[in-house]
């Protein structure tokens, strides 16, 4: 089964994210992961796979007290 976030568009994944990035780091922090592990082995999706990465990065450094920013 797929992740619910790679079975919408890349934006529509990014802006789901974002929503919750500041409120719930942590919590968007597990949602890239698992989208991100769902596409392993599977071909292309560079963009989301990018995106993916992104978001996690920056709820990571929420998550340490690092900077506030969106994606």
């Amino acid at each position: 089964m797929s992740h619910r976030l790679n079975g919408t568009s890349v934006d529509d994944a990014k802006g789901s994210l974002i929503c919750t990035l500041e409120r719930d780091p942590a919590s968007t922090a597990r949602e890239a992961l698992e989208a991100l592990v769902d596409l392993q082995g599977k071909d292309g999706h560079a963009s989301r796979r990018k995106m993916l990465a992104t978001i996690l990065r920056k709820a990571t450094k929420l998550l340490e007290g690092g900077a506030h920013g969106t994606a």
